[in-house]
């Protein structure tokens, strides 16, 4: 509707004789509008290990499809993964591509398990310009590549369904406290008046539960 009365209000800037109820009109006879909310696909953790031992170790795609089931970290901060970024064992996403709420966004810190060091190590071999998944000119991962690899697969999760596998695992398979098994997504204050007072980002506590993540990715149990 907003887009249609864009498009009328214009029309009568040029001189068109254009009766602007006509959108009340329409918004009686349509009804109100209906969202269905859609959610992305994801792995059940049962089959994570075996998703996960199935990725190669060469390709840029399917090793920052290794590093996002590691870390539960968004796609975008893993397309652009940097080795700058890293030091020893945490890797601080820039705040630019860290998902914001409310103005609280700020860089994230991920914890690294000993396996998602081993893929930044496999990752180093075809580092371009800093770019640890590197697409074919140098520069960033293709925000597709993930994805496309997933469904020439036939796989009908996508990678940010990953996410949602890692929660569910923490949640069904481990004691881990709601607000750090959240902080392991990024997810951190539920309000602005939490926000407001509660920096703590759970690094310490997020480690061993996504060391153990990786180790039930590698072997299974």
């Amino acid at each position: 509707m907003s887009r249609l009365k864009l498009i009328l209000t214009y029309a009568i800037a040029k001189g068109f004789d254009v009766n602007l109820g006509i959108i009340d009109q329409a918004r009686i006879l349509l009804g109100a509008p209906r969202h269905t909310v859609t959610h992305i696909a994801a792995l059940d953790w049962a089959e994570a290990p075996a998703s996960y031992q199935s990725l190669g170790e060469f390709a840029p795609a399917e090793l920052a499809l290794r590093m996002l089931m590691l870390t539960g970290v968004r796609s975008n901060a893993v397309n652009n993964m940097q080795l700058e970024q890293i030091i020893e064992d945490v890797w601080t996403v820039p705040v630019e591509h860290v998902k914001g709420h409310k103005g609280f966004t700020k860089p994230f810190r991920a914890p690294l398990s000993n396996e998602a060091l081993r893929v930044i190590d496999l990752a180093r071999a075809i580092e371009q310009n800093g770019y640890l998944f590197p697409n074919s000119r140098g520069g960033p991962l293709n925000k597709m590549s993930m994805r496309n690899y997933m469904v020439e697969r036939g796989l009908e999760a996508r990678p940010h369904g990953f996410r949602s596998t890692l929660r569910t695992w923490l949640s069904e398979r481990t004691e881990c406290a709601r607000e750090v098994a959240e902080a392991c997504l990024g997810h951190f204050a539920v309000n602005d008046v939490e926000g407001a007072y509660n920096r703590a980002d759970y690094l310490e506590r997020r480690k061993p539960y996504l060391a153990d993540w990786a180790g039930y990715l590698i072997g299974g149990d």
